[in-house]
């Protein structure tokens, strides 16, 4: 048995009781599955959060860095706001 089945039958409406019952599990394998995908997605969230915003800031930062020194260079454009 899955998990994902489990959660599909908890969306379908099943309560966890009859969940256990149609499948021979205990009621508190039902009440884990859930908690077992929270636990899963909450781990999967903070890691690629914290990657694409390290990855965000890199890219901001270089991209700054390339309109200031444009910017700067230029004879034709002050750099207002950069300085």
């Amino acid at each position: 048995m899955f998990v994902d089945d489990i959660l599909e039958m908890l969306e379908a409406g099943w309560e966890p009781k009859e969940i256990a019952k149609e499948l021979k599990i205990p009621l508190e394998a039902v009440y884990e599955a859930p908690r077992f995908t929270y636990e899963t997605l909450r781990g999967v969230m903070v890691v690629a959060e914290a990657s694409s915003r390290r990855e965000y800031t890199r890219e901001a930062g270089d991209a700054l860095k390339e309109e200031r020194r444009r910017c700067c260079s230029s004879t034709k454009y002050k750099c207002k706001g950069y300085q």
